[in-house]
């Protein structure tokens, strides 16, 4: 039986903690997608170290606390890439 994938979707994940965190689970091999609300350089930033060292990572700009934000278009790069989970609906 072929070893599940594990993912991790990491909010607030281009700077600080949460990019700790993201860089944490995908050095221990979870795909990880680094969500952030509203800037675009600091969040290119932050995926261009995580890629520069060689993490497997995809990048969300999503704002969470909203419905919109929310909705499963918004995670199609998310899906893409790592394989959609349950049926791809968020909430």
């Amino acid at each position: 039986m072929p070893e599940p994938r594990r993912a991790a979707l990491v909010t607030g994940s281009t700077s600080g903690i949460g990019l700790a965190i993201a860089q944490r689970l995908a050095r221990s091999g979870y795909k990880v997608t680094l969500n952030y609300a509203t800037d675009d350089s600091l969040a290119a930033e932050a995926l261009n170290l995580c890629r520069e060292a060689g993490l497997d990572t995809v990048l969300v700009k999503a704002d969470i606390s909203t419905a919109d934000g929310c909705h499963p278009p918004r995670w199609t790069v998310t899906n893409r890439a790592f394989g959609v989970i349950g049926d791809g609906h968020l909430g």
